[in-house]
């Protein structure tokens, strides 16, 4: 139970530095201290949250990310190829998907 709290705080960093394109590599840095020090302190030094310390250093990592990424400025030239790969990943996909179920109806796809 332990291992997945301190792993929680991870789970934000990951998903607003994924899919939200305002997230900088500073707010990842601090918010990822921020909720293993939550969760390593609601857990041994106030003793409080039960079985929730891992959802109480999700949330200080949470907003720790948003906070810091509306606060700090990074270059957009140093996402724009992983969007950019991100987006060629996806269309590819869908292309695929698209040439299957039309073939399985029997229909050409001729790009």
């Amino acid at each position: 139970m332990f291992s997945i709290a301190i792993v929680m705080p991870l789970f934000p960093v990951l998903v607003l530095g994924i899919y939200w394109k305002k997230a900088t590599k500073q707010a990842a840095i601090v918010s990822s201290i921020v909720g293993t020090v939550l969760v390593l302190a609601t857990y041994f030094v106030w003793n409080i949250g039960g079985t929730w310390y891992g959802a109480i250093g999700m949330l200080g990592s949470t907003i720790c990310m948003v906070v810091v990424s509306l606060f700090t400025k990074q270059d957009s030239k140093d996402s724009e190829a992983f969007f950019a790969a991100l987006k060629n990943g996806m269309n590819r996909s869908y292309k695929i998907e698209d040439k299957a179920v039309a073939a399985q109806a029997g229909m050409s796809t001729e790009d």
